[in-house]
């Protein structure tokens, strides 16, 4: 591998700023057909050729890559005020999510984040447990047949579907019936996954014909026709249930005294959604690949689970003696981010590493590179739970390891997340055994996220 250049050498900096390398491309469409050919592969191999940071050719768009923590730090915590969030993606994903957490900034995120963090603790988040064990079960139900049948199945697909029932239930409890809970569901879904389409489609005129956004648009009036329905109804009833809306309908500004408006509880709702639904179930998936090819790992997280469970369902007491699921959890997530890069616009001309970023550009930090970084990581690109160990993690560097991003701005559902991967993953080992249909790895369909392009066919086994 080649040497990586960080760049922070006295005389980088007392030189007039440079502009960081650049790919190689094409007219007009720049490095767009490697990266649509090679996927994470070009950007792996642009960071070996170019070093931590590098500019990302991609035509009418350029993007500067930082592959190296002390940069990500840069942008998401000691500068954090000179890279907005603008650009066409972040207009797709506030006119999905409005102004929840994930897109608002400024005073008005400041206040939003000081009124919701306190309540994504790890202890607040406990009542939150039967609900998700509900939802896991209820998307197990039929997984017993599929093991009987030993026919494969796309538990990448099992999993979205998992995944959606868990922030359904942990959002609403039990207020909707499961019809509702589905077509809402459904119609987020479609929402999401439409977001970076419609990121590309923003630039076109609004008379001009784009496939799907017809649709795109119903759907997210379908979400908010059900998001709104429900806010009302839990306002006429005193309710102290454990979901996360009657936590935000009982949220108040210490400061002012105000509660959260309608609209503002629309928009972190659909925020959850937004950061609990997809991005979990892309880890499962690829964690689940992780098992299926490393048997030591799978042996070492069953022992560990049946020693502290039994055939019993979880309960939040048992998360912290079930250390090793999160552990397979946080390095799927090292070597499978599902965001893989972290977008900014810079608002002022800056300087990192050594070279010139002007106002206006786009900057990335790229957790997919960051995570596989050999200054920081002994086996790069060996899968080891043991990575995120109790002790493993002194003295290394913060944002080493960012699936959550970083700073001010890290996500508040971090603890959600991992608690249900843990949940997910310990119910998987409770009840079966899983067998790679092929041992090939699953090929990543590069978008938002670090997608299995075809999913993950697997064969279950009742354990006994």
């Amino acid at each position: 591998m080649q040497q990586f250049n960080k760049s922070l050498t006295s005389a980088a900096v007392q030189d007039a700023p440079r502009n960081p390398p650049r790919t190689s491309g094409f007219p007009v469409v720049g490095s767009i057909p490697g990266v649509l050919r090679h996927q994470t592969d070009y950007l792996m191999n642009a960071w070996r050729e170019h070093g931590d940071i590098y500019t990302l050719d991609l035509g009418l768009v350029s993007i500067v890559m930082l592959n190296h923590p002390d940069y990500a730090q840069h942008i998401l915590r000691d500068n954090l005020s000179n890279y907005a969030k603008g650009g066409e993606m972040w207009a797709s994903v506030r006119e999905v999510i409005g102004d929840g957490l994930v897109t608002s900034e400024g005073n008005y995120w400041r206040r939003q984040r000081r009124m919701i963090q306190p309540h994504f603790h790890r202890q607040k988040l406990a009542g939150l447990v039967t609900l998700m064990m509900e939802a896991i079960d209820d998307g197990m139900r039929d997984w017993d047949a599929r093991a009987a049948s030993g026919e494969p199945f796309d538990i990448a697909k099992a999993y979205a579907n998992i995944t959606m029932k868990v922030i359904v239930r942990s959002m609403f409890g039990r207020a909707l019936d499961e019809h509702d809970a589905d077509r809402l569901g459904e119609a987020m879904s479609y929402a999401l996954d439409y977001m970076l389409k419609n990121m590309v489609y923003g630039k076109l005129p609004k008379w001009m014909p784009a496939p799907g956004r017809n649709r795109f648009h119903a759907m997210l009036e379908q979400v908010d026709a059900y998001l709104y329905t429900l806010i009302a109804q839990r306002r006429l009833v005193k309710d102290t249930g454990d979901d996360l809306l009657n936590m935000f309908l009982h949220l108040v500004d210490d400061e002012t005294g105000m509660p959260l408006s309608d609209k503002e509880i629309r928009d972190e709702a659909a925020t959850i959604f937004l950061a609990g639904y997809e991005t979990t179930s892309i880890a499962m998936t690829w964690a689940t690949f992780m098992l299926t090819q490393h048997q030591h790992v799978t042996d070492k997280m069953a022992t560990q689970v049946h020693d502290v469970l039994g055939n019993r369902t979880p309960v939040f007491e048992d998360l912290m003696q079930l250390q090793y699921p999160r552990m397979v959890m946080e390095e799927t997530m090292r070597l499978y981010p599902p965001v893989f890069w972290l977008p900014r616009t810079a608002v002022e001309d800056d300087v990192i590493g050594g070279y010139a970023i002007k106002a206006g550009q786009m900057v990335a930090a790229v957790p997919l590179t960051i995570h596989r970084h050999p200054e920081f990581w002994a086996t790069p690109d060996s899968f080891d739970p043991e990575n995120f160990a109790p002790d493993a993690a002194k003295g290394r560097h913060p944002q080493a390891w960012m699936p959550f991003g970083a700073g001010q701005r890290l996500c508040i559902g971090k603890d959600f997340a991992l608690m249900e991967g843990a949940l997910i993953l310990s119910r998987l080992m409770q009840r079966y055994i899983v067998h790679p249909v092929t041992d090939q790895q699953p090929q990543i369909a590069l978008s938002t996220t670090l997608t299995p392009k075809d999913g993950l066919w697997v064969r279950l086994e009742k354990r006994r």
